[in-house]
């Protein structure tokens, strides 16, 4: 590495006093707001512990509300058969087992009938 000499330095190589100070006031600045960051970071996972429970546990210091019931959890079978339309049957479950084979991919739409133009080539979703 060759160093050079103050007297062999250009004028036009030196950085101006303003520049130089600008640079270290800029250095200080971000690293103070880094340190800010990290001792923020810092506290609020000292102050905040994480919360885990299984889904049927009790959380501790939970209240009742005004609005609470006193009903039981829906049945996974209800919340995941039942249906309330009746394009298919009017028994409430009778469509999630009609519908057990039913594929839906890949899926082809087209336009046509009493239309002004027809869609073709059809719509297909593979997604």
């Amino acid at each position: 590495m060759l160093i050079k000499k103050p007297a062999d330095i250009a004028s036009y190589e030196i950085t101006p006093r303003n520049v130089y100070l600008n640079r270290r006031g800029f250095l200080v600045g971000a690293v103070a707001a880094g340190a800010a960051a990290a001792a923020g970071l810092s506290l609020y996972n000292r102050l905040s512990s994480p919360v885990i429970t299984q889904a049927s546990a009790k959380i501790d210091g939970s209240q009742k509300s005004k609005f609470s019931t006193s009903e039981s959890v829906t049945p996974y079978k209800d919340v995941t058969n039942y249906n309330n339309y009746y394009e298919c049957s009017t028994d409430k479950y009778a469509p999630a087992r009609l519908a057990k084979d039913f594929k839906t991919r890949p899926w082809t739409v087209s336009i046509e009938g009493l239309v002004k133009k027809k869609q073709n080539p059809r719509c297909r979703f593979d997604h």
